[in-house]
């Protein structure tokens, strides 16, 4: 994005920045951007992956998607403060679509993104600036064995790189997960 392209948010009285992160403009921008920018989606692809998006939300419906995926960030936000992590932002400004955290003091996160992505195949962003990292949870990774493997490697990750972590309780935190009742 150019600099003329950046747009300040001006704030309106009863709508929380929460909202302009997500269903106002910043994931759907992102995406946009990803799509029309980095992809460079050619004439008439947008249209199959729309068409497969909405074949993939007829099928589960909305109100369902919806559920699975605040319970899966929930699940993941649960189960990190159980590995010992600390959340980047308070629970009443957290979003669904993208976990932030600090790494414990000793990780590097380009190690630890390393080490994710070679060894289990996962991938985690440090877009946020180091020792912030995010993990987004959008589409089809917000399925309990998805978030079970991310969680799972993350540990193996971090007692590898030397910080010790309880991962039986971290994993044993997502059982509502897989039952589909995660705590409101």
């Amino acid at each position: 994005v150019k600099p003329d392209e950046v747009r300040v948010i001006q704030p309106i009285e009863g709508v929380p920045l929460r909202a302009w992160l997500s269903v106002l403009g910043g994931t759907g921008l992102t995406a946009w951007v990803a799509l029309t920018r980095i992809v460079q989606l050619q004439a008439g692809e947008s249209i199959f992956a729309l068409h497969e998006a909405l074949r993939l939300l007829n099928a589960e419906t909305l109100s369902v998607r919806i559920i699975r995926h605040r319970n899966s960030s929930r699940g993941l936000q649960h189960a990190l403060l159980q590995l010992g992590l600390a959340l980047a932002a308070p629970e009443v400004t957290r979003l669904n679509a993208v976990v932030g955290f600090f790494l414990p003091a000793g990780i590097a996160s380009p190690d630890l993104i390393e080490h994710l992505l070679v060894e289990h195949k996962i991938e985690i962003s440090a877009s946020f600036g180091s020792p912030l990292l995010r993990i987004g949870q959008m589409g089809e990774q917000c399925r309990a064995e998805n978030v079970f493997r991310l969680v799972n490697a993350l540990a193996l990750t971090l007692e590898t790189l030397g910080h010790p972590v309880d991962r039986v309780a971290a994993l044993e935190s997502l059982t509502l997960l897989s039952e589909g009742a995660m705590p409101l």
